[in-house]
C-alpha cells in the first residue's frame, strides 16, 4: 500500500521517475487535479506541499526585484517609481501565489486520500 513519502524518501522515489511521469504528475498538481495510480498520487502530495509552501512567500519577490531592479540602473523617477514597480510586483505575485497555492492544496487534498484510502474523488 503506498504511503506519504518523507522528503528524502521523495527524492529517491522521484530520482527513479521517468521525464514524461514528471512532467504528467507536475501538471497534474499545478492543475489541481488527482492522479489515477496510488504511487503517482503519493508523489504528488510531497510536491503540492512543497508549492504551497514556495507560493506562500513567492509574492515577496515582487518588491526584491523592485529592489534589485533599482540598484542595477538609475531610476530617473526615484521612489515613486520603485514603490510603484514593487507594489505591481507584489500584487502580480500575490494573485498567482493564491490562484496556485488553491490548486495545490486542492491537488493534496484529493491525492492525500487517494494514496491512503484508496478513494478516487468524483
Amino acid at each position: 500500500m503506498p504511503r506519504i513519502p518523507d522528503p528524502d524518501e521523495f527524492a529517491r522515489q522521484w530520482a527513479l521517475v521517468d521525464g514524461a511521469d514528471r512532467r504528467r504528475i507536475l501538471r497534474a498538481v499545478n492543475r489541481g487535479e488527482q492522479l489515477d495510480d496510488r504511487r503517482d498520487a503519493a508523489l504528488a502530495v510531497v510536491l503540492a506541499r512543497r508549492q504551497q509552501r514556495f507560493w506562500r512567500v513567492a509574492w515577496l519577490l515582487g518588491p526584491v526585484v523592485a529592489l534589485l531592479v533599482a540598484l542595477l540602473i538609475d531610476l530617473d523617477g526615484g521612489w515613486v517609481q520603485l514603490v510603484a514597480n514593487g507594489l505591481l510586483g507584489a500584487g502580480v505575485l500575490m494573485a498567482m501565489s493564491v490562484w496556485y497555492s488553491r490548486r495545490a492544496k486542492r491537488a493534496e487534498e484529493s491525492n492525500t486520500e487517494h494514496a491512503v484510502n484508496g478513494r478516487k474523488r468524483r
